[in-house]
């Protein structure tokens, strides 16, 4: 084998790992905007994640502006409307890399239900702070409120024990050599 021959072996090899910016891999996992299969390493995977906090900060505060000077009821409810967009906007692409994510550490993508329980948490606690804020405030002694709300240290203390399960899957490191989800995408 001479020179020639090893360089342009040693170039194919490390032109299979993709060594993308944090931004790169954020246009990527919206480029595979459903792709559910194949593998996803970390820096994609935190890639993704970084930029997405950072625009739901940002479309939140741009709501928060356009709620300003908001003076009837139907006007608030019309405009806070727009809030959930960027998360229903960007849902299938959180639940792709999250998906590719679990197969790159060996696990199935079916994983991704366990992360409903925070959220379905989160939902239920703000269904009962609507309905307490409401209704018992206004019917019921603060007896019953206190009581209400220790009742959800339960549901929140689920939403940490997973949300923090989620992120130690998320510092994982990636399976050696090929799984049954697909390549290494390190190219290990």
């Amino acid at each position: 084998m001479d020179l020639n021959t090893q360089i342009s072996d040693d170039s194919t090899e490390e032109a299979k790992v993709e060594e993308l910016s944090l931004w790169g891999y954020f246009v990527k996992c919206l480029k595979k905007y459903a792709a559910f299969s194949g593998r996803a390493r970390r820096r994609e995977f935190w890639g993704f994640y970084l930029f997405y906090a950072v625009g739901a900060v940002c479309w939140a505060c741009g709501c928060l502006l356009f709620l300003i000077g908001t003076t009837s009821p139907a006007d608030f409810v019309h405009r806070l409307s727009i809030t959930p967009l960027y998360c229903l906007v960007l849902l299938l692409p959180c639940t792709s890399v999250f998906i590719r994510r679990m197969h790159d550490v060996g696990k199935s993508g079916w994983y991704f239900m366990y992360v409903l329980i925070p959220v379905a948490g989160l939902l239920g606690i703000a269904a009962l702070m609507i309905y307490m804020l409401i209704f018992v405030v206004t019917f019921y002694p603060v007896e019953l409120l206190i009581g209400a709300l220790l009742s959800m240290i339960p549901i929140v203390l689920a939403g940490l024990i997973t949300g923090i399960q989620v992120i130690v899957w998320g510092y994982l490191s990636s399976q050696p050599g090929p799984n049954k989800y697909g390549e290494n995408p390190k190219g290990q």
